[in-house]
């Protein structure tokens, strides 16, 4: 079944905007959802049954850092192993209920590499903790939603993406696993649009400092045929023993703005473009952090905004199966950063640098980066393959010479009845690894040791929808 363009506008609303529930969206199954060239059983909401049962199994190998990003916190260190979850959820006509419980089985080498400190610490290429490997480690994807006509509340731990962009998102991502939150959705329409609105909060997690602090988002979307308007704000707060604070003022302080002087805040606009005659995407996202006892003017906030800009074109060259695509994202501090007290993305160490399980639920590359993308393949009803070519530097005001890191990707999928078949290779390159060549590095044409980094990965999965 090929769906149609009014089908696949609600597909992109339904993956892109509102939170995932029974599958991994990673970047190979965004470009397969969105190249809308087939739909399976095995896929994404295709299934009719009340009850859903899939079954994922995941097997590495690593040679050196950890690798991946936006697969849902996955944590592949160094060493080989396997990941098994099983996804179980009830669909009825006034609420869901999903769990996936997770078990990992890991062999980890030891390498001594050079550590990351401060915000950089929470980077994808760090080591996190180390958990049992021989029982259930997590349970991803769980949580209940109550709905009624075009609105829900619900209460879980699926993740969220804002934005359309595939590989960052200023604000929520599946770049670290899903935390617990509380959240209420609608949608109506309004003569000639359609009106989104999301407002969530998370439980609260407790900081390194042993703090509880709480994410509180609220995202409206206004849907005009082929133009989307979003805009989307963001308040971090707690994390400080001097105030009693509470899941309850975490709440409402999106419309009370209590204590906001204190707290860390986002404000992010999205503008999305599909011509309807087309499968392009067009879209852009501009977005300033906030820090009010740093930055009382809004001129010190200009130099911090930070923009995702990108294209997705479906239908390259007038052959239906090809696409092509590219994502730049740029946090970089601006240039006047050391001669005004100017906020950075992520930099709070109250909120962990704005990372869950020591990965950041925003974008990847985190502070004081920037990231460019570009990809092609080719997508069928059965077969995808995808090259992806990626430029990343971390650091780029905070250090000279800043890391740098280049990957090449490859993604081939198959799929067969209720089956999936997936192999990911990514090859990793890394200079002046955790910022230990200095500038005469530089000149010299010189590496301290450590400081270039090789790393390898082979993901191979299968995923199996039992109904």
């Amino acid at each position: 079944m090929i769906p149609s363009k009014k089908h696949f506008v609600a597909l992109f609303t339904v993956f892109f905007v509102q939170a995932q529930t029974d599958t991994k969206l990673n970047f190979t199954n965004r470009i397969i959802l969105e190249s809308e060239k087939f739909k399976n059983k095995s896929f994404f909401f295709s299934s009719r049954n009340q009850f859903r049962i899939v079954y994922n199994n995941f097997f590495y190998i690593n040679t050196n850092l950890a690798n991946l990003e936006n697969q849902n916190g996955l944590y592949l260190p160094k060493g080989y192993g396997a990941y098994n979850n099983l996804f179980l959820g009830f669909f009825g006509s006034y609420f869901i209920l999903t769990t996936e419980p997770v078990q990992e089985k890991k062999v980890e080498f030891y390498k001594d590499t050079p550590q990351k400190s401060g915000l950089f610490s929470v980077l994808n290429d760090t080591p996190t903790k180390v958990v049992n490997y021989n029982k259930i480690t997590n349970f991803d994807n769980t949580g209940i939603v109550f709905k009624y006509k075009n609105s829900s509340i619900s209460y879980g731990n699926w993740n969220q993406w804002i934005g359309s962009g595939i590989h960052n998102s200023l604000l929520l991502s599946n770049n670290s696993k899903g935390f617990y939150k509380f959240e209420f959705k609608t949608k109506f329409h309004l003569k000639n649009f359609l009106i989104q609105y999301k407002y969530l909060v998370s439980k609260g997690e407790k900081n390194k400092l042993q703090t509880k602090f709480y994410v509180s988002n609220q995202y409206l979307n206004i849907n005009l045929k082929s133009l989307d308007i979003a805009y989307s704000r963001q308040i971090l707060s707690g994390g400080n023993d001097d105030f009693v604070w509470s899941l309850k003022d975490a709440s409402t302080v999106m419309f009370t703005n209590e204590n906001m002087r204190y707290w860390d805040f986002y404000d992010v606009l999205f503008i999305t473009y599909r011509p309807a005659l087309e499968d392009l995407i067009l879209f852009i996202e501009l977005g300033s952090p906030n820090q009010p006892l740093i930055s009382e003017n809004f001129q010190f906030n200009n130099n911090s905004i930070a923009s995702i800009i990108g294209l997705r074109k479906y239908g390259l060259f007038n052959k239906q199966n090809l696409f092509f695509g590219f994502e730049y994202a740029r946090l970089v501090q601006g240039i006047y950063y050391n001669q005004k007290p100017t906020p950075n993305w992520y930099d709070n160490i109250k909120y962990d640098y704005s990372s869950y399980k020591n990965r950041r639920w925003g974008a990847h590359t985190g502070a004081d980066s920037d990231d460019f993308l570009t990809f092609f393949g080719f997508a069928n009803k059965s077969f995808t393959f995808i090259y992806a070519f990626n430029f990343e530097r971390h650091g780029v005001t905070f250090n000279f010479p800043p890391e740098v890191k280049l990957e090449n990707k490859i993604s081939i999928t198959y799929r067969k009845d209720l089956f999936r078949f997936n192999i990911l290779y990514e090859n990793e390159f890394f200079e002046h690894f955790a910022f230990i060549n200095k500038n005469a590095n530089v000149w010299d044409m010189t590496y301290e040791d450590g400081s270039v980094q090789r790393t390898k990965t082979l993901l191979f999965s299968i995923n199996y929808t039992l109904f």
